[in-house]
């Protein structure tokens, strides 16, 4: 278990803070990183109330920390709020943290109940809001003017990039001084999985993504289809995730030996897919970060990732993984045929990028360096 190390400044912050940290929590990875703070913090002595749609099973009797769950599986409308309200009311919150399908319903009532300090969490790109709406221009407009009414809420923003960080000023005018740029983490899984990658076989794509237009899988698909029948290189994709997409990813799919859809795979299963994998495919129009790039790295597994939004933050072209610069049939061919280039021909720079890529996670993207920057934004005055 992670721990904190004392310093002066964490001495000048060592108050007890009633503390809110509240999301609909799943089994996905950044969803850890809010367990492992709200028990951080409660073993620190602070009030901590954890907020969450299920109460994970990681989540020991530790005191000072109190676990409820949403009377509903996604924290939204009356219901939620009056929940939510209630329990600032009850725990005396001075501090509240909030993310995910929490962040709108929290911040509102604890502005309205005047928590003094409001953190949210911004992941979620404008674009991706314009891409979902392509159709609609009024859905668009309406859907950021209420994000906005909602941001209003917050005190302070933290952002998952330094393009998350520009999005949110740009498109919603959110201060740039209450913008704090905390990289998503992980808790390192890949001490010991760095095993070497099957030379037998086909070369091993893995797709893990929510399947929806902005995650341009359909493209992805086609490329890789067409890229195999016109080279004849033994290659296989796999896709592997749920969504609005799904019926016809899985058609596609099926058309051909070298894709397989497998659905939505049990969190406790990924890594071994990870690591089976020679590359991970992030085929996104629109992303503030990526999880599944530091996932991948975090398992010296190299990354194809669309060149946009935070992406280039995360991967180094030609040095973590590579970068495809455009989302169409054309360029995704092209970005399968450098990767199995670089794996067959070009095996020691391969390698290289494996080990490049594992030593910028563990450099960046681990989860006591984001905890440590949490912990201060929560605890400081």
């Amino acid at each position: 278990m992670l721990q904190l190390q004392p310093t002066n400044e964490a001495s000048a912050m060592s108050a007890v803070r009633h503390i809110i940290i509240c999301h609909n929590y799943n089994s996905f990875s950044y969803a850890a990183n809010s367990v492992a703070l709200a028990q951080q913090l409660a073993r620190e002595g602070h009030q901590v109330l954890f907020i969450s749609h299920a109460i994970p099973e990681e989540m020991a009797a530790i005191p000072n920390l109190t676990i409820v769950t949403w009377p509903g599986e996604r924290p939204v409308g009356w219901q939620a709020f009056r929940f939510i309200a209630i329990w600032i009311r009850r725990h005396k919150c001075d501090v509240l943290l909030a993310q995910a399908a929490a962040l709108n319903i929290a911040g509102l009532a604890a502005w309205l109940l005047r928590v003094p300090k409001r953190i949210g969490y911004y992941h979620s790109m404008y674009a991706s809001t314009v891409i979902d709406n392509a159709e609609s221009n009024w859905k668009t407009s309406l859907k950021k003017w209420r994000k906005k009414m909602f941001l209003v809420c917050y005190g302070h923003m933290v952002c998952v990039s330094r393009h998350a960080a520009s999005d949110l000023q740009v498109h919603f005018q959110f201060p740039a001084k209450r913008c704090h740029i905390i990289y998503n983490s992980l808790a390192d899984r890949g001490q010991d999985l760095l095993d070497p990658k099957p030379t037998e076989g086909p070369i091993r794509f893995f797709a893990p993504t929510r399947l929806d237009p902005g995650k341009n899988m359909l493209t992805v698909i086609e490329a890789f289809q067409t890229f195999v029948a016109n080279t004849g290189i033994d290659a296989m994709l796999e896709i592997a995730g749920s969504g609005l997409q799904e019926e016809q990813v899985q058609q596609l799919a099926a058309q051909q030996p070298c894709t397989q859809f497998v659905g939505l795979l049990p969190y406790h299963q990924i890594d071994a897919h990870f690591q089976h994998a020679h590359f991970v495919v992030c085929s996104t129009l629109s992303e503030a970060f990526g999880m599944v790039n530091i996932e991948a790295m975090m398992l010296g597994t190299p990354v194809i990732a669309s060149n946009i939004g935070g992406i280039p933050e995360i991967v180094t072209d030609g040095e973590t993984g590579i970068l495809v610069d455009g989302n169409s049939v054309e360029y995704w061919q092209a970005a399968f045929a450098k990767a199995c280039h670089l794996f067959v021909a070009e095996s020691e720079k391969y390698e290289r990028i494996r080990q490049e890529a594992r030593q910028h996670f563990t450099q960046s993207f681990t989860q006591p360096q984001q905890l440590q920057q949490l912990h201060k934004l929560i605890l400081e005055d």
